[in-house]
C-alpha cells in the first residue's frame, strides 16, 4: 500500500512535458517480412499526420492514423512504413509482351524514316517504362493487421521516450526560468515601497513650492492617493505571482499542457509591459527588462511543448 508520499512522488515521476519534437523507430518480423515503421515529429499548432505507406497495405492507413491521434495530441507527425524482405516466392515477375512489341516497332519506324543503324538488344527493350512488372502475392490484410498494429505501436512508444526525454530538458529549463522571474520580482517588491515614499516626498514637495498650505484635508488625501495609484504596481505584483505559481503548476500536470503554459506566459508578458509602463525607477525597470527577457525564452521555450 503507498503512502501519501510515495504517491505524490511517484506523480511528480510521471509528470514530464512531451516536446513536440522526437524520432521513433520500430522492426517487427513477420511472415511476409520484415515491417518497419519510423516516425518524425515536429512542432505544430495542431496535430498533422502525413503516413507514406507501400501498396497493399494503405488500407490500413486510417488505422495507423487513428492509433496516433490516440497517443499523440499535437505535432507534424510523419510515419513511413516498408515492407522488408519476405519470401521470393511472394513476387511475381511479369514482361508486357504487348508493350515490347509496340516499342519494337516504333524503334524499327525510327531506324527507316532516319536511317540508323544500330541493334535493337534485349537489355535495352528491358530499360524501357513498364516492360518488367514486379507484383507482390497479395496479402491476407486481415492477418496482417496485427504485426502492423504491434509495430507502428512500438514506434509511438519509441517517438513518445523521444519526445519525453527532450520534454525533460524543456521542463528543467522553463523552471530554471521561472525561479529567475520570482528572484527578480523580489527585487521590485522590496524597491516598490521606496518608489512610492519618494513619490509622495516630491508630491508635497510640489505643493509646498506651489504655496499650497492644507495638506490634511480630505481633498488632499484623495489627490495624493490617486497620485500615488500612478506608479503603485502592486496590482501587477500579486498577477505576475499568482501567473509565475500557475505556470509552476502547469509544469508538474501530467497532461499536453502546452497551450496553457503559451497563454500562462502571454498573461506574464501583458503584466511586465503594464508594470514597464507605470514605472519610473531606474532599479524597478532594469528588473522588468530582465524579466521579459526570460519570459521571451519562455515563450519560444513553450511553442515546441505538446
Amino acid at each position: 500500500m503507498y503512502n501519501k508520499v510515495t504517491i505524490e512522488v511517484f506523480k511528480k515521476e510521471i509528470a514530464v512535458l512531451r516536446s513536440m519534437t522526437g524520432y521513433g523507430l520500430a522492426e517487427v518480423k513477420a511472415s511476409f517480412g520484415i515491417i518497419k515503421i519510423e516516425i518524425k515529429s515536429l512542432n505544430h499548432r495542431y496535430l498533422e499526420i502525413t503516413t507514406r505507406i507501400p501498396e497493399g497495405f494503405q488500407v490500413f492507413e486510417e488505422r495507423i492514423e487513428s492509433f496516433i491521434r490516440h497517443k499523440i495530441k499535437r505535432g507534424r507527425v510523419n510515419l513511413f512504413l516498408n515492407i522488408e524482405g519476405g519470401n521470393d516466392s511472394d513476387i511475381q515477375i511479369k514482361i508486357n509482351k504487348g508493350l515490347v512489341s509496340k516499342y519494337l516497332n516504333l524503334l524499327k519506324e525510327l531506324k527507316k524514316e532516319f536511317k540508323l543503324g544500330g541493334e535493337i538488344s534485349l537489355d535495352r527493350i528491358l530499360d524501357f517504362p513498364e516492360v518488367v512488372e514486379y507484383k507482390r502475392k497479395r496479402y491476407d490484410l486481415p492477418c496482417c493487421w496485427p504485426d502492423v498494429r504491434r509495430a507502428t505501436n512500438k514506434a509511438l512508444l519509441d517517438l513518445i521516450k523521444s519526445r519525453k526525454k527532450e520534454g525533460r530538458i524543456i521542463q528543467a529549463e522553463l523552471s530554471k526560468r521561472i525561479e529567475v522571474i520570482k528572484e527578480l520580482l523580489k527585487k521590485i517588491k522590496k524597491r516598490l515601497p521606496v518608489v512610492l515614499k519618494d513619490k509622495k516626498t516630491q508630491f508635497l514637495k510640489h505643493l509646498k513650492e506651489s504655496g499650497i498650505k492644507n495638506l490634511n484635508s480630505e481633498k488632499f488625501n484623495l489627490d495624493l492617493a490617486a497620485y500615488l495609484r500612478n506608479f503603485d504596481i502592486s496590482e501587477e505584483i500579486t498577477r505576475l505571482d499568482a501567473h509565475l505559481k500557475d505556470f509552476k503548476h502547469s509544469l508538474r500536470l501530467n497532461s499536453e499542457v502546452g497551450r496553457r503554459l503559451d497563454f500562462i506566459a502571454q498573461e506574464l508578458n501583458r503584466e511586465a509591459n503594464t508594470v514597464s509602463s507605470k514605472t519610473q525607477d531606474y532599479q524597478i525597470s532594469k528588473a522588468v527588462i530582465e524579466i521579459k527577457a526570460e519570459i521571451e525564452k519562455i515563450r519560444e521555450q513553450v511553442q515546441n511543448v505538446e
